[in-house]
This record gives C-alpha cells, structure tokens and sequence, in this order.
C-alpha cells in the first residue's frame, strides 16, 4: 500500500512541477503543445509497443474494443437526455465534455506504474474503441444529431473519421500490434530494449504536460456546470 501510495504522490508532484515551472514563466503558455506531441507521437507509441513485448493474444480482449465503443456511445446518449430542450451550444458542451476517456496521456501512465504488462494491453484494447470515437466519430454523431458544426451544415462522413484515425499515431501503433499479435509477430528484442527505454519516460512527460497546462480560474457558474458533468460521470462510471 506504502508504493502504491508513494507512486500515486509522485504523479502529483510532477504535475505540480509543470504548473509551478509554467507560474515562474520557466515553461511558456505554450509550450505543453511540444511536450504534448513528443508524448503523442514519441513516448506514447513506444510504451504501447513495449506492452506487447511478451504478449501472447487473448481473443477476450477484443470485448474492450467494444467496450471503448460502448462508452462512448453511452455518455453520447446521456449527455442528449441531459440536455433535451436546450440549445445546440449547450449539447455540444455536454456531449465534449462527458463523451471520451483520457486513456494515453493519463490513463496509461499509471497503468504503467500499477499494473501488470497485460492489463497496460486490455487498456490499449479499450483506447482503440475509445480513438474510433474521440478522433472523429463522437464528432460527426454530434453533428448529425444536432444539425451544425462550426456554424454550418455537416454531414457524416466515414472518410474524414478514417482520415483522422489514421493521422493518430497512437491508433495507428494501437492497431499495427494487434494485427501484430493475431499473427503471432514480435520484434526483436532491441526493438524492445530501445522501446522500454523511450516508454519509461511518458508518465513522467505526461503528468508534466498536464502540470503546464492546468489553470485556477474559478466562475461560479462554469463551477456549477463542471460539479454538475463530474457527478454524472462519476455515478454512471461506478454503475459501469
């Protein structure tokens, strides 16, 4: 429990790290945007990869692709029976803010530090349902749903989602190791080696990241609307 503890304590204070450096004007407004694309498309893709280094496929783990779908799909759904009445800004705001999972930039790096090799994998399975709909799709149901986006007419279009997901390096790696593992291929291991070394820093960048972009601003009214989307997700999350 001391580690779990210990671990937990050392995600908060690299988080306050990034703010305070952020504060003292060491990190600029701005520049969570270049450590955002070196978790993205550096560490990140090298963790997923490093997971699967021993991984053997375990075709159950196919239901959390479905699953990262199905959440989605749901909090979608709530966040319109929320909103019944109300006007399309409103919905949108809703739908945005109780649809998606942080899973890569969050998520992951606790994962990392908690769990086992092949729970970090369920979780990765999970994030490539989650993608499908947070890099495109929960977009265009939105769009069609309500009617406008960005002030006009949209229309649901499978090739721009498409074009999305495959911009995503994540996905992209999400999607190379599994159909990696289905046909029974690994790296060899230096690829590995190099992997593990350049994975083992995105908790580290990723908690950073979130320290440079976190800002106290409060309102009561956005205070109203934020303890109101927290509990809805908070009690539908422990339902689930």
């Amino acid at each position: 429990m001391l580690v779990v503890l210990s671990k937990a304590l050392a995600f908060v204070l690299i988080i306050l790290i990034g703010y305070i450096c952020k504060r003292r004007g060491f990190f600029s407004p701005t520049d969570y945007q270049v450590v955002s694309k070196i978790v993205l498309n550096i560490t990140l893709p090298c963790a997923v990869i490093n997971s699967f280094a021993h991984f053997e496929m375990d075709y159950s783990l196919i239901a959390a692709v479905f699953l990262g779908l199905f959440g989605n799909l749901m909090m979608l759904f709530v966040s319109l029976m929320l909103t019944r009445g109300d006007t399309p800004a409103t919905k949108i705001f809703y739908i945005f803010s109780l649809a998606g999972y942080n899973i890569g930039c969050f998520t992951l790096p606790f994962a990392q530090a908690f769990l086992t090799p092949f729970a970090v994998v369920g979780l990765c399975m999970f994030d490539v349902g989650n993608s499908i709909m947070c890099t495109g799709m929960t977009y265009a149901l939105t769009a069609s749903c309500i009617g406008y986006a960005d002030g006009r007419k949209d229309k649901f279009s499978m090739k721009n989602i498409a074009q999305k997901l495959l911009h995503s390096v994540p996905f992209v790696v999400y999607i190379s190791m599994l159909l990696l593992s289905l046909a029974g291929f690994h790296f060899p291991k230096s690829v590995y080696t190099f992997t593990e070394i350049v994975g083992t820093g995105n908790p580290f960048l990723s908690m950073l990241m979130i320290g440079m972009m976190f800002e106290i601003k409060l309102d009561k009214k956005a205070m109203g609307y934020v303890k109101e989307l927290f509990s809805v997700r908070y009690a539908i999350s422990l339902l689930c």
